[in-house]
């Protein structure tokens, strides 16, 4: 059960870091598996070059190859999902401007619709 837990953190924190880090959620044709996937859980998910890839191996182990999976080897998989994570962006700066603020104004234009249109007799009722 303890595996189960430790497991489940580490696929919850791969998760948020995946939807932290802007540009992780994109998909790539590397993250498909091929038909020589190695054998064992920790073999494939080493494998992996993505953490998209990772993930998708982790979601779809089976309970026996989870608990197959000693303390070493949960490690070593977290270690290589955070090696995985792209390098955050830089720190946004705000550059000092020069210009002043200007008051802004809301204005509702008025608009006429006295002669808008030329009304026939249909319009103007009770002529016939």
């Amino acid at each position: 059960m303890k595996k189960k837990k430790m497991l489940g953190l580490l696929l919850g924190l791969a998760l948020a870091l995946c939807v932290a880090l802007p540009g992780t959620l994109t998909t790539s044709a590397a993250a498909q598996t091929t038909d020589s996937t190695p054998a064992t859980l920790y073999e494939r998910v080493m494998a992996a070059t993505t953490v998209e890839s990772a993930e998708t191996i982790l979601n779809g182990a089976t309970e026996q190859e989870s608990d197959a999976l000693s303390e070493e080897q949960i490690q070593a998989i977290s270690a290589h999902m955070v090696s995985l994570m792209p390098a955050p962006l830089p720190a946004v700066t705000v550059e000092k401007s020069n210009d002043k603020p200007v008051q802004s104004e809301i204005v509702y234009p008025t608009v006429t619709v006295t002669d808008a249109a030329p009304f026939g007799s249909p319009v103007v009722g009770g002529a016939n």
